[in-house]
C-alpha cells in the first residue's frame, strides 16, 4: 500500500459519493466496523483512478467503477500495537490449522472456490515493549486463479487475507482481478522458451546483479502471462488483461531474475531483474 505522503490526491465529488457507499457495504460484508458511519476523509487518486475511504476504525480502497479492492482494520492494528503481553492463540493455534480456518473465510468473502492457495504465513506473538511495532501474531493466506492447473504470471487475479490468530479478527483483505486467461495452444516447447529467455538475459545482463556468463534456467514454469506494458494502465481500470499461454523462465540470483515468454508467438511478455531505479521504481 502506497503511503498517503507519497501520492498526490485530489477530491472528486462524483467518485467520492459512490465510493463511500461501496466501502460501507464492503466493510459490512467483511464484518469490520467502520466506527462512525461518516468517513473521516475521502481521497481520490486521479492518476491511479482509485479512491481511499478512511473511516474512524477502517480504511477501504475502491477501484473506479465501484469495485472494492483493499481494506485495513485500523482499530485492530491500534490494539495490536498497544499490547504488552504475549497472548494465547485460540482461533488458529498452529500453521497446520491455518488453511482450514482461512480458506472458508475467503469463500465467504467472495473468493472463487477454485482459486488455489499459493502462499501462507503464520506466527505467534513475541514479547515486546508496549507501543512498539512488529512481532504480533499473524495468519496470512494468498489465493490465486489458475487455468487448467497453471498460474497467471504478471498482473494476475489474487486475494490475500490477514487474520489475528488469537481471536480471528480480520486485519487486512485484498481482492483483485486484473487478468482474463485466454485459451490457446502452447506452440513453443519449454526448451524453446528457455532459449529465448537466455538471449534476453545475455542482452541485459548488465542490469542483473551477479549475472551469469552462460545463464542456465533453474525452472521453466508453464502458465499464462500478461504483458508488462499493461502496468501503464491505471490500477483502478486495469482489468480483463489478456493472459496468454506462456512460460516463466527463472534464474538463480540474489534478485530472482526471470523472463516470461509467450508460448504462441515467442514474444517476451515480461522481464524482471528487480532493480530499483527511477525508470523502474517497482524493480521490474
Amino acid at each position: 500500500m502506497t503511503t498517503l505522503a507519497m501520492v498526490a490526491f485530489a477530491l472528486t465529488p462524483f467518485h467520492v459519493d459512490d465510493s463511500v457507499e461501496v466501502a460501507s457495504r464492503f466493510l459490512e460484508r467483511c464484518g469490520v466496523s467502520p466506527g462512525k458511519a461518516t468517513p473521516i476523509q475521502v481521497l481520490h487518486d486521479d492518476a491511479e483512478r482509485t479512491t481511499l475511504v478512511i473511516f474512524e476504525h477502517a480504511t477501504v480502497k475502491v477501484l473506479e467503477g465501484g469495485t472494492p479492492y483493499w481494506l485495513q482494520n485500523n482499530l485492530a492494528a491500534r490494539h495490536r500495537v498497544s499490547r504488552g503481553s504475549v497472548r494465547t492463540a485460540e482461533y488458529i493455534q498452529s500453521a497446520s490449522d491455518l488453511n482450514g480456518r482461512l480458506h472458508p473465510l475467503a469463500l465467504r468473502l467472495g473468493v472463487p472456490a477454485e482459486w488455489r492457495i499459493t502462499q501462507t504465513s503464520f506466527r505467534m506473538d513475541e514479547p515486546k515493549e508496549p507501543g512498539t511495532f512488529g512481532d504480533d501474531a499473524l495468519a496470512m493466506v494468498t489465493l490465486s486463479e489458475h487455468l487448467h492447473g497453471h498460474p497467471i504470471f504478471g498482473y494476475g487475479n489474487f486475494a490475500r487475507l490477514e487474520v489475528d490468530p488469537v481471536d480471528g479478527t480480520l486485519l487486512e483483505f485484498a481482492f483483485l482481478r486484473q487478468a482474463k486467461p485466454v485459451e490457446g495452444p502452447f506452440v513453443l516447447t519449454p526448451e524453446q522458451a528457455a532459449a529465448i529467455a537466455n538471449q534476453v538475459y545475455r542482452a541485459e545482463r548488465h542490469l542483473i546483479p551477479e549475472s551469469l556468463d552462460n545463464p542456465v534456467p533453474h525452472e521453466v514454469q508453464k502458465g499464462y502471462g500478461t504483458d508488462q506494458k499493461h502496468g501503464k494502465i491505471p490500477q483502478g481500470v486495469r482489468k480483463d488483461l489478456p493472459a496468454v499461454p506462456a512460460y516463466r523462465v527463472s534464474y538463480e540470483g540474489e534478485t530472482n531474475p526471470y523472463v516470461v515468454v509467450d508460448a504462441g508467438s515467442g514474444a517476451v511478455l515480461w522481464r524482471s531483474w528487480r532493480l530499483i531505479t527511477p525508470k523502474h521504481p517497482d524493480g521490474d
